[in-house]
């Protein structure tokens, strides 16, 4: 009976875990794609970017969750990125080193 609980119980702390993982990869996933599209429409999206989103979806299915939220992360900093390049080069100056 102890053992059964016990499995029980370890059964539905790694689905509980599956879970949770889940919604961190789509939540990431979503603000990633937010941000891209952000990057985009200032025509700063980075040329990989999306590539690197597209793998990171491919690994989830395929199961391999740690390089799935690895792409993830990677392709919302270079969506971030982008952004903050379009900023910084709004107004861009010619600068000549005298």
């Amino acid at each position: 009976m102890k053992k059964a609980l016990v499995l029980a119980a370890m059964v539905l702390a790694l689905g509980a875990t599956g879970a949770a993982y889940s919604g961190e990869f789509e939540d990431t996933v979503a603000m990633a794609e937010a941000k891209m599209k952000e990057a985009k429409k200032a025509d700063f999206l980075w040329r990989d970017t999306g590539k690197i989103l597209k793998k990171a979806k491919k690994a989830n299915k395929a199961g391999d969750t740690k390089k799935a939220m690895k792409g993830a992360k990677k392709a919302l900093q270079q969506a971030e990125l982008a952004i903050q390049q379009s900023k910084d080069q709004a107004n861009p100056r010619v600068v000549y080193p005298r």
